[in-house]
Formats: C-alpha cells, sequence, structure tokens
C-alpha cells in the first residue's frame, strides 16, 4: 500500500464531501471515508494490511487537512465525530472561492495595475506570489 496513494484518494473524498454541502459543516468519519477509498481499488488490495491501517490513515488525512488550514474540523462529541468545512485555502485550491469573498489575485493587480486596488490588499496580494 503506498500511503501517499491513499492520502491522496481519501483528501479527495474529504473534500468532495465538505465542498458538496459547502458551507455547511459535514461530518468527517474515518470509517466512512476509508469505505470510500476502498471503492477506489481492487477487491483484495488492502488484505494483506494491518486491521484498522486505513482508518488510521484516514483519520490522520482528516488532521493533516485541518492543520494545514485546508479544512475546518470541530470536534462534537469525540474525536470519531468531526465536523469539517472548507476553508477558504481550500476553496482556493479546489479553484472553487465564491465572487462574494475573493480577493483580486497577483495577476488581477498586474493586468489592471496598482491604483484600483485598496492598500491593505497588496500586502496580501504579494503574499499569494510567494506562497504558492
Amino acid at each position: 500500500m503506498d500511503n501517499i496513494e491513499v492520502f491522496d484518494v481519501a483528501s479527495l473524498e474529504i473534500l468532495r464531501l465538505c465542498l458538496d454541502d459547502f458551507p455547511i459543516p459535514v461530518f468527517l468519519k474515518a470509517e466512512d471515508i476509508a469505505s470510500a477509498v476502498l471503492e477506489f481499488y481492487p477487491e483484495n488490495y488492502f488484505d494483506e494490511q494491518p486491521a484498522g491501517k486505513l482508518r488510521d490513515l484516514c483519520q490522520h488525512t482528516i488532521y493533516w487537512l485541518n492543520k494545514e488550514r485546508i479544512i475546518l474540523v470541530e470536534v462534537i462529541n469525540d474525536r470519531d465525530r468531526p465536523k469539517g468545512t472548507l476553508t477558504r485555502k481550500g476553496l482556493v485550491l479546489l479553484n472553487r472561492v465564491p465572487s462574494t469573498i475573493s480577493e483580486p489575485t497577483f495577476r488581477d493587480v498586474i493586468s489592471k495595475g496598482l491604483s484600483n486596488i485598496p492598500a491593505a490588499l497588496v500586502s496580501s496580494i504579494v503574499a499569494q506570489l510567494f506562497n504558492k
């Protein structure tokens, strides 16, 4: 099993779930994510893996996406019932930022000039350039 590949598949499933109901937080149960990941692979792909490894990988994918601020996770009752929603960073990664919350990009500024951009946004726009 290639952890990076499984992480990619689990991430896509998590992001899909969050995008489908955005901005409403959705339950992100590791077992449900693991079931969706299983459907992506051939039937016997995970047979030689220790029990629970796929679930743990999915759980830690949720944690990692939260730590990287791609999703925002809030725990309702215990660690197995987190709710998550996409952050602005997650929406940017998916190229799905609603126009009501989008800021001008570096490309917009270069093509239109600085005269139309408030000074407060200039540092944010320059930060976009160096954060990619």
